[in-house]
């Protein structure tokens, strides 16, 4: 016997078998999952996890220095007409401040490559042309999975079959993205790997989830899994 939760929408939030626990997988776990993905990931690349380390001195030093900061901002400013964002320091326990940190380098590049040879403690970095396109690699490949955290952050759980779906997205997107550079192509292979071997044991539980939420049922990412959901339905 099972009970189906749903919310006022009629999505099926959680599904338990003899009225006990719910089941093991939910969006709490998925959303930790991405982190797991994207940190390892990282990890793997090396030409990523040494690029990313280098931003995020560049990040701390702006962070930390009004004098630099201001030569930053005014160099912004008489470029774009408009203040820059804060810059936003990178946590690994937190993957989607590593994505917010690489946004605003990107954003800001232009002025750091004016301001940067001026400051002596960072004089010594230069980026390349394709280590700029590496980093624009990683920004689009990540952009997708970071809309996906802030989606299934545990203060919001919007459905529990929505995991169904997005894992399904997120595996379409780093099959079919284009890289600029080698390392981008990397970078993109491993994460799709890593998203396949974490959710590889996602339940058939969720997939009847996703089964019983109407705005799902005829999804693309249900297919393979419905006669398994179905079974569990009948049960």
């Amino acid at each position: 016997m099972f009970a189906v939760i749903r919310d006022q929408g009629a999505n099926v939030v959680a599904a338990t078998h003899k009225l006990g626990n719910i089941c093991e997988w939910d969006l709490n776990c998925f959303a930790h999952g991405l982190n797991r993905c994207v940190v390892t990931t990282i990890e793997d690349t090396p030409a990523v996890d040494g690029l990313l380390k280098i931003v995020k001195k560049v990040v701390r030093h702006f962070r930390k220095s009004p004098k630099s900061w201001k030569l930053l901002v005014d160099d912004y400013v008489l470029q774009n007409n408009k203040p820059p964002l804060q810059p936003v320091n990178s946590s690994k326990t937190r993957w989607f401040s590593t994505y917010q940190m690489l946004k605003w380098f990107l954003e800001v590049n232009d002025s750091l490559d004016e301001v940067i040879p001026r400051i002596k403690s960072l004089d010594d970095i230069n980026f390349t042309r394709n280590e700029i396109k590496l980093l624009d690699d990683v920004h689009d490949i990540l952009r997708p999975l970071s809309d996906a955290t802030a989606l299934v952050e545990a203060d919001k759980f919007p459905t529990l079959a929505w995991g169904v779906e997005i894992h399904f997205l997120l595996l379409k997107h780093t099959s079919s993205f284009n890289a600029r550079v080698p390392a981008g192509k990397c970078f993109c292979q491993t994460l799709n790997k890593s998203l396949k071997d974490c959710f590889s044991s996602m339940s058939n539980l969720v997939y009847m989830a996703a089964l019983l939420t109407p705005h799902l049922r005829d999804s693309p990412a249900l297919v393979g899994h419905k006669d398994d959901a179905w079974k569990l339905l009948k049960a």
